[in-house]
């Protein structure tokens, strides 16, 4: 299958801000994104239609109002509207209280959409075919779904910062997301076609919009500034995740086993010259719930780069990235292979700005 794809995407052709009195701070704008692809038939797999182009409007507005010297309100919006799914709004508040300098607090309240992807609106898989009574044959065929729906998440947040001391700070955050209208992989009532021969039977299974989740969660990041010149950031965050669905879907719990609950990670940045730095983090991802193929377990991984600053617009960098083993897993199956493996590995990067 030959696959061509074309993007024009000068997102926020127009962006303003403006100051409305002592207490409004405005910022709004506007954009616009075409994308067209062109598909050519493989084996076992098409689009329908073959050829599409497809344009996302979209504009947004956000109004910072102080309602105190300590106390400021955000509200906003984003609208859109895209090919798939039409118009779309995605609203936000969020209320901070700084009493002190050192101490800051936050809540927050937002809704958000993930748009459908051609696949889902357009792919047709043929993905196994076995036997049936009689000597004949049958297809399970993964269709997508042209009255697709947006996926919609509402989701809630609280946080706490310090400023401990000169050195060092920390930010502790929770969360709560509901999703709706996440997409599924539903079985459908099978048929029987002569088209293409020989005459066959046809299990469709269709992207449906009937799942649900839900996660909750909490978060913390400290920066401690040990010196000038070397910084170390420690981080945790521990997530659940729920998901339901209607219909008999299929596909949903694979999402909560490939989502560890547990994962850390600690990030070194140090200067070792002026123009000579060195970055190293380490990570630990927790465990996945198995996911039908054996689980994967928890990993440690090993992070470096050394990096040296050209002037003002040129860098090479030396780059080592999961040094502590040759291969480690990181997700279940998806589709087509068993798992991920994601490999040791050393290069070398050259960056020039202008």
């Amino acid at each position: 299958m030959e696959i061509l794809t074309h993007i024009w995407n000068p997102s926020n052709l127009l962006r303003c801000h403006l100051a409305l009195g002592r207490r409004h701070d405005i910022v709004w704008g506007t954009g616009y994104r075409v994308t067209a692809d062109n598909h050519t038939n493989g084996y076992g797999k098409a689009y329908v239609p073959l050829s599409r182009t497809n344009n996302l409007f979209s504009t947004f507005v956000q109004d910072e109002v102080a309602l105190s010297h300590s106390l400021w309100l955000t509200v906003g919006s984003k609208f859109e509207h895209n090919a798939y799914t039409g118009f779309a709004y995605e609203p936000s508040i969020k209320l901070l209280l700084q009493p002190t300098q050192r101490h800051a607090f936050w809540v927050s309240a937002s809704r958000a959409i993930v748009q459908t992807s051609r696949e889902e609106a357009n792919l047709i898989v043929d993905l196994y075919t076995f036997p049936t009574a009689g000597g004949g044959f049958a297809v399970a065929e993964l269709q997508g779904n042209p009255k697709a729906k947006a996926e919609q998440l509402y989701d809630f947040e609280a946080g706490y910062r310090v400023q401990m001391n000169k050195r060092f700070s920390l930010d502790i955050a929770t969360f709560s997301g509901y999703y709706y209208n996440l997409s599924d992989i539903v079985p459908q009532h099978p048929v029987f076609v002569d088209n293409p021969r020989p005459p066959h039977l046809v299990i469709p299974y269709v992207f449906q919009y009937v799942a649900r989740a839900h996660t909750y969660g909490a978060e913390a990041a400290g920066v401690w500034s040990v010196n000038r010149h070397w910084r170390i950031s420690p981080s945790l965050s521990a997530i659940h995740l729920t998901t339901s669905h209607n219909d008999g879907g299929t596909g949903v719990p694979e999402d909560e086993d490939n989502t560890p609950q547990f994962q850390a990670q600690v990030r070194s940045s140090l200067d070792l010259m002026k123009n000579l730095s060195w970055d190293v983090a380490g990570y630990h991802v927790g465990r996945l719930r198995d996911g039908g193929d054996g689980a994967v377990p928890s990993y440690n991984r090993i992070d470096t780069r050394l990096a040296w600053r050209i002037g003002e617009s040129a860098e090479f960098s030396l780059i080592g990235q999961n040094l502590l083993t040759p291969q480690h897993a990181e997700f279940h199956n998806a589709f087509e292979v068993r798992r991920t493996l994601v490999e040791r590995s050393i290069f070398g990067k050259i960056t020039w700005r202008f």
